[in-house]
């Protein structure tokens, strides 16, 4: 347990050097002061009081947390690109800098999925203008850039300027700048069709060797004789890509509760190692166990580097190589301090940030679920015979990894489905037959020989689970949705397991656990009385359309133009667990609490003098001016929605300035969201 502390420690700091921003020479010298307490008083250890020296510990690691966050936040790297993405600078003949526009010199890295307006790349800049710089960027090419043959590491020279990413424009929204930090890219580039150049070059050294490796690997099983569905699959399963895969299917595998099978990850991992050992088994004595251990990593990370090194791969194959530490140096009774020792390294020197990301945190939570619960579980099945016994140990480790990620799954998805342990039980087996299936087919594929007789088995297999995935998620029964989960919510329940967990090693009473319960119970009915008095006017941001929303406690009341249910609308549904939705068509005057709304529409029309109205909302950029519709309506507040045209935000607002009016425009300030109680 001792470990797990100073990786709690390590997490905390982690969290609140991120939250405060702590500059790195503060966290140099709290982190500094710290380990050189600790060092002093390691040589005094048997002079000080028992709980000094661990304290000192916690102390130490919760300030190298700060630290290494404070070093991994890119405003802080010198030379990052971030240093000065906000900054207007003068053109000179050295460094030319033309309006919002630079020249700049960047290395292709990873295709990511393409969207229907833009194909989508990870780059390194090397050089804007004549300075040299560094980092990872979010490239937008145009839609039907021809980037088939790009290979990691080529060149394109673009002019162009770099822009943050913004805050979510609604709520309920999925927080993209916050992913993308904790990806270690804090800027994109949207690239015009005739300011950029590519430039293939040469593979040098083995990382842009391997990275082209994994690319002619992906164009091999694209062309290898599979269809579109099952080549997708293969990609994602073997090489970690999924950006093939349809949206619909992914959708229908997180609602099935399976979705963990469509990333590489701890069970891909795992079913290889295991591989390993069953092909090993044979072998005995001390040098076999040594044999199996080298086997087991080179297997372990040759597999990692061929699928491209992800956060998720190499978190997998660090927890899996201390395991397999633990296996050689039979200490498996510890696999938990093995796992406290995978944070600590990960955290503290691979990537402070990870700890932010939810692939992290649930692998995490899904191992510590099956080292601390899946004994328990295993010894209430009755059957003892080696089939029903392997039976029940698979149902033991799928609900143990399930109580471990469920907080975490009903905090970031508002959803639980039922159908989770059949989807285990049934796909998890298939899974290490597919992987079996389709690593001897890439094999073949690369070797020039892709029998049609393979290809038509992995077709059939892969459209069978896809067809079963299907099958589950469209069972609604099984799928509960609208489970309104906050911080406070997972807290709570992470520490109610934590002292089940020291009551089953009795290391404690179960006092922490039903306290624990029962300050989660008050949570929620305390979080639900509050949510059924909320009362708000929302003007969402909606690119091209005008929409806003009521909510009335558990009611919701979407108003559009032509009564539909647009699809920003069904994640703050689902995250606030409103009980209906009602559409409505869209009206011109509205009375909210005590304002009176006005929309003014394309045609511009308006109620002459004798008329006020509290808030003022512009739809479909209205040929009207503005200064004229102040002085008659005497409004407190103009609202610009999404379907405006962005030179009409401007001219708004400007006019605004002038009448000391204030101008919300949701496509720069996101959301509006008024409060009626």
């Amino acid at each position: 347990m001792a470990v797990f502390g100073l990786a709690a420690a390590l997490a905390l700091g982690i969290w609140l050097g991120d939250s405060l921003g702590v500059k790195p020479t503060l966290s140099a010298l709290l982190a500094g002061s710290s380990w050189l307490a600790l060092g002093l008083a390691r040589f005094a250890e048997k002079r000080l009081h028992p709980c000094l020296f661990p304290g000192l510990a916690i102390l130490a690691f919760f300030c190298f947390g700060i630290l290494r966050v404070s070093l991994e936040t890119a405003t802080n790297q010198p030379g990052h690109y971030a240093r000065t993405m906000g900054e207007k600078r003068q053109a000179t003949a050295e460094d030319p800098d033309f309006g919002d526009g630079q020249f700049m010199l960047i290395h292709l890295g990873e295709r990511m999925k393409s969207t229907p307006y833009s194909r989508r790349w990870i780059g390194r800049i090397r050089q804007i203008g004549s300075r040299k710089v560094r980092g990872r960027v979010l490239l937008n090419f145009p839609a039907d850039t021809p980037d088939r043959n790009w290979q990691p590491e080529d060149h394109i020279l673009l002019y162009g300027h770099i822009e943050a990413f913004g805050p979510p424009l609604n709520p309920g929204q999925f927080d993209y700048a916050s992913y993308m930090k904790t990806s270690g890219i804090p800027g994109r580039i949207r690239i015009r069709e005739e300011a950029f150049r590519y430039r293939s070059v040469p593979s040098e050294g083995f990382r842009i060797q391997i990275r082209r490796l994994r690319s002619g690997l992906i164009r091999i099983l694209d062309s290898s004789g599979l269809n579109k569905e099952a080549a997708s699959m293969t990609r994602a399963l073997l090489l970690g890509d999924r950006s093939g895969i349809d949206p619909e299917l992914r959708e229908a595998y997180q609602r099935a509760g399976v979705v963990h099978l469509l990333a590489i990850s701890g069970l891909h991992v795992g079913l290889l190692l295991a591989l390993v050992h069953v092909l090993l088994s044979p072998l005995s004595g001390r040098k076999s166990r040594m044999l199996r251990f080298v086997v087991s990593l080179t297997a372990l990370w040759g597999y990692a580097i061929l699928a491209g090194l992800g956060p998720s791969v190499v978190r997998a194959a660090v927890m899996f190589s201390l395991w397999a530490l633990a296996v050689y140096m039979r200490r498996e009774g510890e696999s938990l301090h093995f796992l406290g020792l995978a944070a600590l390294l990960m955290l503290g020197i691979l990537n402070p940030y990870w700890l932010f990301q939810a692939g992290f945190q649930l692998s995490f939570t899904a191992v510590w679920g099956i080292l601390a619960f899946a004994p328990v579980f295993r010894s209430l099945w009755p059957y003892k015979d080696p089939i029903p016994a392997k039976i029940g140990g698979w149902i033991a480790l799928s609900l143990a990894a399930q109580l471990g990620v469920l907080p975490l799954s009903l905090y970031y998805f508002h959803q639980f489905p039922w159908m989770f342990l059949a989807g285990s039980i049934l796909l998890v087996p298939l899974l290490g037959i597919l992987l079996g299936l389709a690593l001897a087919f890439l094999l073949l594929a690369v070797l020039g020989w892709t029998p049609a007789w393979l290809a038509a088995i992995l077709n059939g297999t892969l459209g069978m689970q896809n067809r079963l995935v299907r099958v589950m998620a469209s069972w609604d029964s099984f799928l509960v949705e609208g489970i309104r989960w906050d911080g406070i919510h997972l807290c709570l329940a992470y520490m109610s397991l934590f002292g089940l967990y020291l009551a089953l090693r009795k290391r404690s009473r179960l006092g922490l656990a039903a306290l624990s319960l029962l300050g989660l119970q008050a949570w929620a009915l305390f979080s639900d009385a509050m949510a059924r008095r909320q009362h708000q006017w929302i003007v969402p941001h909606k690119t091209a359309e005008s929409v806003f929303w009521v909510r009335d406690g558990q009611d919701f009341y979407l108003f559009s133009e032509d009564g539909s249910n647009p699809k920003q609308a069904l994640e703050y549904i689902r995250q606030e667990g409103l009980d209906s939705v009602r559409p409505r068509s869209m009206v011109q005057a509205y009375r909210a609490g005590s304002r009176q709304i006005l929309r003014i529409d394309t045609d511009g029309t308006y109620p002459a003098y004798g008329y006020h109205a509290d808030i003022v909302l512009l739809s479909g950029s209205p040929k009207i001016h503005l200064g004229r519709v102040i002085q008659r309506l005497s409004p407190s507040l103009i609202i610009a929605d999404g379907s405006n045209y962005y030179s009409d935000l401007e001219r708004w607002g400007s006019s605004c300035r002038e009448a000391g009016i204030p101008f919300h425009a949701t496509p720069r300030n996101g959301a509006y969201i008024l409060d009626l109680q």
